[in-house]
């Protein structure tokens, strides 16, 4: 029809639905953050006993159990899942809208290469914060590491209470770190 005010309309429409779906996305991958800060309080004191149990029990054990662990609660709750979810319906999207117009599907895909250089973008900004985080975890398996090979005496000086105060400030402090990487990911994913 050609009339203004419905093209505004609409606009402001789209606008807001794109707004809601970026608050929607943060809020997602926040609850998946926190829930992997959860899981990862929950269990990793655990796996933690349950090494020197093994090292006691004279069975050869390290701290890959803990780098186990934060593999799986950083791909569960990582941006991975989500491109994994929605990477095979990109074509299909494409097809669609190049069927419908070329002119909308020359523009998405224009588009999609903007958000490609958003994401490298997002690579660039989070990867100090990244790297401090995995800094923060090799500390903590190193202490881990450490305690485990002095098991024994940990264990007859009775000091494990003390050890797992001390492995379990490290392990916050890589939990916090990994946390604050995740949530500048997730900014930049919301943005995108």
């Amino acid at each position: 029809s050609g009339s203004a005010p419905t093209l505004i309309v609409l606009s402001v429409g789209v606008i807001f639905v794109f707004i809601i779906s970026g608050i929607i996305d943060t809020l997602r991958a926040k609850i998946l953050s926190n829930f992997g800060a959860v899981f990862d309080q929950r269990v990793s004191g655990h796996i933690f006993s349950a090494l020197f149990d093994g090292v006691v029990r004279r069975q050869a054990v390290g701290s890959q159990a803990l780098r186990d662990l934060d593999t799986f609660r950083q791909t569960v709750t990582g941006q991975g899942i989500f491109v994994a979810f929605d990477l095979p319906w990109i074509p299909i999207y494409l097809v669609v809208l190049f069927a419908i117009d070329p002119v909308v599907g020359l523009v998405t895909l224009i588009g999609a290469l903007v958000l490609v250089g958003l994401a490298y973008l997002q690579d660039r900004l989070t990867r100090p914060l990244t790297k401090d985080s995995n800094t923060a975890a090799i500390k903590s398996y190193g202490f881990t590491e450490t305690g485990l090979r002095n098991s024994e005496v940990v264990r007859a000086m009775g000091m494990l209470g003390h050890i797992g105060r001390e492995w379990g400030r490290y392990r916050a402090e890589s939990l916090e770190t990994s946390v604050a990487a995740s949530d500048q990911a997730n900014f930049w994913g919301g943005l995108i």
